[in-house]
């Protein structure tokens, strides 16, 4: 009797023991979340261009220089004058190119950008800016041989005008390439022209 007692009451104490232990054990963990979908977004935003790059503009500057023995004859497109027709070689960083005058070395060939605001003089200047080093960058290639190109000394004027030119004097008469900031009396502004012409 007393032995079925005593099996008793440790079968008991057994089963005390198991749920205390179960009530101990940590609870199951919580569910994740499901990922949330990728989103696209795409490829991220390209720098901002340069106003112009001096691949492009090399051999579209080669290309006017190239005619101006025959006063750019092989580059007339439509007349808008006696003597003046709009030209067909465009020089990135400006806008419409004329021809003035009908051969050399009077003709020259002349190009100027959209006119700036006049409160947006330093957007002149900065097209002014890049479009400088782009012909330095060109016009101090080994293509041009024997031309011999040389930067004159930079200008500035009052009103925020500027001038830079560039000068072989290896041809007769000698050629020049002519970059200037100018003001634009019809918008009140300013445009950049860039122009290739003889020194006379």
């Amino acid at each position: 009797m007393r032995e079925a007692h005593a099996r008793s009451a440790a079968l008991g104490l057994a089963g005390l023991a198991l749920a205390a232990c179960q009530s101990e054990a940590p609870p199951p963990p919580a569910p994740q979340p499901a990922p949330a979908a990728a989103v696209d977004l795409g490829p991220p935003p390209a720098a901002p261009a340069r106003l112009t790059t001096e691949r492009e503009f090399c051999p579209a500057l080669a290309s006017v220089v190239a005619a101006e023995p025959d006063g750019f004859a092989r580059l007339r497109a439509t007349r808008v004058g006696g003597e003046r027709w709009l030209g067909r070689e465009r020089l990135p960083g400006v806008g419409r190119c004329t021809i003035e005058g009908q051969a050399w070395p009077r003709a020259r060939y002349a190009c100027a950008s959209e006119p700036f605001r006049s409160g947006n003089r330093d957007g002149a200047h900065a097209k002014f800016a890049a479009l400088a080093e782009d012909i330095d960058q060109c016009l101090s290639k080994p293509i041009w041989f024997p031309r011999d190109w040389q930067k004159g000394e930079p200008f500035e004027f009052a009103m925020g005008e500027r001038l830079q030119t560039w000068t072989d004097r290896s041809s007769a008469p000698p050629s020049q390439v002519v970059l200037k900031v100018e003001q634009d009396l019809d918008s009140h502004g300013y445009l950049v022209k860039l122009a290739l012409e003889a020194i006379r």
